[in-house]
């Protein structure tokens, strides 16, 4: 992965406000007293001085304040998944170089005791951190970086999870209807599809007709996670963050697990 998964999550951290957000100083006004019509100004005590400061009317400031928090907040969102989309980007871009070289098949099983458990997950989450990872083992790395595994697990029992999670995807799928009304199943299918049509269509993953089996499969796995979290629902944006595991994992199921792994770090933001 391009960015590692342990500065990761400090990527997704909630950035500074932009200059100007909620809480910058709001610019009182000068306003030159005039007297009523008809009279005259009086100097004294009860005649404010000439130029008196004057803060900004409650009626007039909340409203800009309000504004100015949605701003902040939509900036906040926008570099979250930004970075988000950075981390889980096909490729390194010019502005980013590794440290080390990728992750290699054979480096990653020296993590690994004689059973297949994983014995040192805090070195080996700080040595994709600084290299990357080669993408054909991404399938198989990522899943430790999301948690998805209970702790030690050998081999074959992570097997067998995966293909018990694998029967419980189908089952959650075949649920669509019993877990949400007609409407708001209607509602959650036409959101997600509008986005899924739209995300990664340059990849040749995703490329070609819209009929494309790949889009569909992107779409059940996102249809599945909003029906089954309903006080999360579905999102605009999910679907860049499912697209990339979809692909790499080139399995629905297991690709619908690796997603509720990275939805369940992002749930503080």
């Amino acid at each position: 992965c391009k960015a590692g998964w342990m500065g990761w999550l400090s990527l997704t951290s909630s950035p500074r406000p932009p200059p100007g957000g909620l809480g910058h100083h709001q610019p009182q006004r000068r306003h030159q007293h005039r007297p009523a019509a008809g009279r005259k100004a009086v100097s004294g005590s009860g005649s404010p001085p000439l130029h008196t400061v004057y803060p900004l009317p409650a009626k007039l400031l909340n409203p800009l304040l309000r504004k100015k928090e949605w701003q902040s907040d939509e900036y906040k969102v926008g570099r979250t998944l930004s970075k988000v989309q950075q981390a889980l980007s096909w490729s390194y871009g010019e502005d980013v170089k590794p440290f080390k070289p990728p992750l290699s098949d054979s480096e990653f099983h020296t993590y690994l005791n004689h059973e297949g458990q994983l014995m040192k997950p805090d070195e080996l989450r700080l040595r994709i951190f600084h290299g990357g990872v080669e993408p054909s083992l991404r399938k198989v790395v990522w899943r430790y970086l999301l948690n998805v595994y209970p702790d030690g697990l050998t081999g074959q029992e992570r097997i067998d999870y995966m293909k018990r999670k694998t029967r419980e995807y189908e089952q959650l799928k075949g649920e669509w209807k019993a877990r949400a009304g007609p409407e708001d199943l209607d509602f959650i299918r036409s959101n997600v599809l509008k986005d899924v049509l739209r995300t990664d269509r340059t990849h040749p993953y995703y490329m070609g007709s819209d009929d494309n089996p790949h889009l569909r499969a992107l779409h059940d796995l996102l249809t599945t996670y909003a029906v089954t979290h309903p006080q999360i629902s579905y999102c605009q944006g999910m679907s860049d963050i499912a697209s990339p595991i979809l692909a790499v994992m080139d399995n629905e199921a297991h690709a619908f697990i690796c997603f509720c792994g990275i939805m369940k770090r992002l749930e503080g933001n």
